[in-house]
């Protein structure tokens, strides 16, 4: 079968490689699409964050697809069944796990880091990692569920983002263009930042507000609500910067290191500052749910398909703010673009 496989730092290659064998509790799953992730490229990067993945590695954990086989132990799952993946698998031992948390588990394993992912034809998963989808879900809503959870978890169960509340959205990539979205469904008045060179992706967003910041300027405040979606050394604090006296600051994007922040203006702000990473299994049932009903989350324009032979070019133009989600496409659709 095709994949697209990341040989070592920069060096992805579409190749031919072995169908994998379906475990007991695994299913076989043929691919339809798959999206990339920052976090891809972090590792395409080389990135300090992802210097534990192992060389080569097939990429890829925001995907849907459809059950082809199942294991002789799997219950929950058919062939024909069109599904997602919650890509974390955790350990169920550690303290975290025992107290729901199973997204921060100790020894948590990763689809597409620890093990080889979805920028291929077929690949296995656990079963109880599936999750079912509604059959006339649009491929681009079916493919956006991962990253659509992690806006979610971050936005309404973290960020508690209410109707009315001003809300300033850092970084106009696809969990922060989410983020932005589900803010604005939820009544909340949004500005989405990036800085000058992001103008194409902030351009793509309807019914937002969009701002330039450029890297010396004073960033905007007042902010009930203050989301870091950027991953870079300076969106902690411009985001704590950001929100007002008693506000609430989510830290979704992943730093390369250690950040900076004024402890005395944030103590006596008392601004609250949290964190959130990836999803559970609940955020994604919430979120299937949602963009299967009438108030469902306006996805369309944020992507842009490439073929598997596209690979490089897919990774470039994402990590140089070109496009918001590229998507391979391994059902054979990869002629329609969004500019």
């Amino acid at each position: 079968m095709d994949a697209i496989r990341l040989e070592s730092v920069g060096d992805l290659s579409t190749i031919g490689v072995a169908e994998p064998a379906c475990g007991p509790e695994e299913a076989l799953v043929e691919v339809e699409a798959a999206g990339v992730c920052g976090s891809d490229v972090g590792a395409y990067r080389g990135k300090a964050a992802y210097g534990f993945l192992d060389h080569p590695r097939i990429l890829g954990h925001e995907y849907v697809g459809t059950v082809v086989a199942v294991g002789e132990r799997v219950e929950n799952l058919d062939t024909g069944d069109r599904v997602v993946e919650l890509p974390l698998s955790a350990c169920g031992t550690c303290r975290p796990c025992r107290r729901g948390a199973e997204n921060v588990c100790e020894d948590v394993r990763v689809t597409g880091f620890h093990h080889d992912g979805a920028f291929a034809e077929r690949l296995t998963a656990p079963a109880t990692r599936l999750h079912r989808i509604p059959e006339g879900l649009s491929t681009v809503r079916a493919v956006t569920i991962e990253p659509l959870a992690v806006a979610y978890r971050g936005a309404v169960e973290i960020g508690v983002i209410a109707p009315g509340e001003r809300v300033l959205v850092l970084g106009p990539g696809p969990i922060g263009s989410l983020v932005a979205l589900l803010a604005a469904r939820a009544g909340a008045e949004v500005v989405l930042a990036g800085l000058p060179r992001d103008r194409p992706r902030l351009d793509r967003l309807e019914g937002v507000e969009t701002v330039e910041l450029s890297p010396d300027a004073d960033p905007p405040a007042g902010f009930d609500v203050s989301v870091d979606a950027t991953g870079s050394p300076e969106g902690p604090t411009t985001a704590i910067t950001a929100a007002r006296n008693g506000g609430r600051v989510v830290l979704l994007g992943i730093p390369p290191g250690p950040v900076t922040i004024d402890g005395t203006s944030t103590v006596r702000g008392e601004k609250q500052i949290h964190s959130s990473y990836s999803a559970t299994a609940a955020d994604f049932e919430r979120v299937i749910s949602l963009q299967a009903g009438s108030r469902s989350i306006p996805v369309e324009g944020l992507s842009t398909d490439y073929s598997p032979g596209e690979s490089t070019a897919a990774f470039e133009a994402f990590a140089d703010g070109d496009v918001i989600k590229p998507v391979f496409r391994f059902d054979g659709r990869a002629d329609r673009r969004r500019g």
